[in-house]
């Protein structure tokens, strides 16, 4: 069962921590092995991109196989970390409310249709179910690395 209700208190408490923060603490690195908040946007941007084609193919077939995308690799090649900030919070945001809309519609039929990838099989309940426990856990990720360039 989708749980909408939970998944638009999700975003939407991202995004008012996203409204919150500092821009001039926005690209600030703690050090080169840890993303800026810039870097950890753009990867949620990414991973919005990449759920909204699994989402919309896991409805038009009962079975896909597409690649995954190698998170670090995406975020360096994009340079987020030099992208404007605010570019970022209304591109996630934006993406982020289409994609509440398509989950909001999803066919209950599609729900048992399977992503095939690595040698994994995961069906589209899990797929969603998936992406917006990954962006909970980086709406936490967040807040603690704002908690620590605050502290700075």
């Amino acid at each position: 069962m989708i749980e909408i209700d939970e998944y638009e208190r999700i975003v939407s408490g991202f995004h008012e921590s996203l409204r919150q923060t500092p821009v001039e603490l926005a690209s600030l690195k703690l050090s080169e092995d840890f993303w800026s908040l810039k870097e950890i946007l753009g990867h949620l941007v990414d991973s919005a991109s990449n759920n909204h084609q699994r989402f919309v193919r896991l409805q038009e077939d009962s079975r896909a196989a597409f690649p995954a995308y190698d998170g670090e690799s995406w975020v360096a090649v994009q340079r987020y970390c030099e992208a404007d900030w605010n570019v970022l919070v209304d591109l996630w945001s934006a993406y982020n409310r289409l994609l509440l809309w398509l989950v909001r519609n999803i066919d209950e039929g599609a729900l048992s249709h399977v992503w095939e990838v690595g040698g994994e099989q995961h069906t589209l309940q899990w797929v969603v179910e998936d992406y917006y426990r990954h962006l909970r856990w980086h709406h936490e990720h967040y807040a603690a690395r704002l908690g620590e360039l605050r502290k700075g």
